[in-house]
């Protein structure tokens, strides 16, 4: 996937949402999982672009570590690992 952002007032904000959009809990699937395509991105100042993820990735990650834990099974997810998993 190329994306060109040249001239989009907020290039951080459409990174971000491919970046959620690319999410997927395959820890319990059986069948190897094929990997999501390259994204190729194209913007006016990759710099600014990159100083402009950054706080960003924090929530990004918070939110793929609730994602895991909403989606983990109970039987895996037990009161011991949700806390081992928070700590970590």
């Amino acid at each position: 996937l190329y994306v060109a952002l040249a001239g989009w007032g907020l290039p951080e904000e459409v990174v971000t949402a491919l970046t959620l959009r690319a999410y997927a809990f395959t820890d319990h699937k059986t069948a190897p999982q094929e990997p999501a395509g390259a994204v190729t991105i194209q913007c006016d100042d990759p710099a600014a672009l990159e100083a402009a993820l950054a706080p960003l990735r924090a929530a990004v990650e918070g939110v793929f570590l609730a994602r895991d834990l909403v989606a983990e099974p109970a039987n895996v997810l037990t009161t011991t690992e949700f806390a081992r998993r928070l700590e970590g």
